[in-house]
């Protein structure tokens, strides 16, 4: 008499097996041979408690680390007091969200790092120079690396929370040249500290192709003087708040056509204060942007 056998394939088991299951494997196992495997392993691995054991996994396999304080106390601290940054050999990214002044301050970058993001942390000089193979920074402000303002760096793609026009013009120009992406959040006079006005007209983003700034706190006349230093932009983003001269259809197509004749994107949005007596100024306005220019 011949026995029958059933074969049960193990991701059709019930979760509750799959996850005492998991409790033999180290984390990365779990992820090298589950991860998209279909849309429930996908889920599981992604709910169920895992534990992070750093020590037996090779440092050099890690080319990006996330480390965040971000509803946690401390933890950045606790991962760089287990670990040093040189170990991982071939780390070319890494992301730190609300770290201490304290730990930022004693960071030293390793060589090979190719992007760098400070993400939702406070107005930190970096005291360590900044990686030679360094292409793509975020920062809080340009306070944080003030300290190399006297070298040129290779970076290209930069992303600033809060500064004026006074420093991009005058110091993130100089520093940078080689830029292609600028994203600032907030452009604003407020952010000022810049003294040295001599050398505004010095410095020009002549490899800068796309530009967003989501909010800009100046007068159309500022916007003027920094488009004539971006010779070759491609893309534009504006947002902000505006006085009616920042919604002049005619100054703007005289803009683009004199300072800004590479321009192939212009995205723009600003919030006007409504007043009564501006019903049919505004109506104007806004016609002027229905011609040939604009529709074309």
């Amino acid at each position: 008499m011949s026995e029958a056998y059933t074969t049960m394939k193990f991701e059709l088991l019930p979760n509750e097996i799959l996850m005492e299951s998991f409790e033999f494997l180290s984390i990365f196992d779990i992820f090298y041979s589950f991860d998209k495997l279909n849309n429930r392993f996908n889920q599981l691995i992604r709910t169920i408690p895992l534990h992070l054991n750093f020590k037996p996994a090779r440092k050099s396999t890690f080319d990006r680390l996330l480390l965040s304080n971000k509803e946690t106390c401390h933890k950045i601290e606790t991962f760089l007091s287990h670990f040093s940054l040189d170990q991982f050999s071939h780390l070319h990214s890494l992301t730190l969200i609300q770290v201490e002044d304290y730990i930022l301050s004693k960071l030293h970058l390793t060589p090979q790092l190719y992007s760098f993001h400070l993400i939702d942390s406070n107005d930190i000089n970096l005291v360590y120079p900044l990686t030679f193979d360094l292409r793509i920074l975020s920062i809080p402000t340009l306070r944080s690396i003030e300290t190399f303002f006297s070298q040129t760096s290779s970076i290209t793609n930069m992303t600033i929370s809060a500064c004026s026009l006074g420093q991009v013009l005058q110091q993130l120009f100089k520093y940078a040249p080689m830029l292609t992406y600028l994203n600032i959040h907030y452009l604003s006079e407020y952010n000022n500290w810049t003294t040295n006005s001599s050398t505004i007209d010095i410095y020009k983003a002549v490899h800068l192709k796309e530009l967003i700034i989501f909010n800009f706190d100046y007068k159309f006349e500022h916007f003027q003087k920094l488009a004539k230093h971006l010779p070759r932009l491609t893309n534009l983003k504006l947002y902000g708040n505006c006085d009616l001269d920042m919604i002049d259809a005619n100054q703007w197509e005289h803009l683009l056509t004199s300072s800004l004749s590479h321009l192939d994107i212009f995205k723009f949005t600003f919030n006007y204060m409504y007043k009564n007596n501006d019903d049919n100024n505004i109506q104007d306005k806004f016609n002027r942007f229905q011609n040939d220019f604009w529709l074309g």
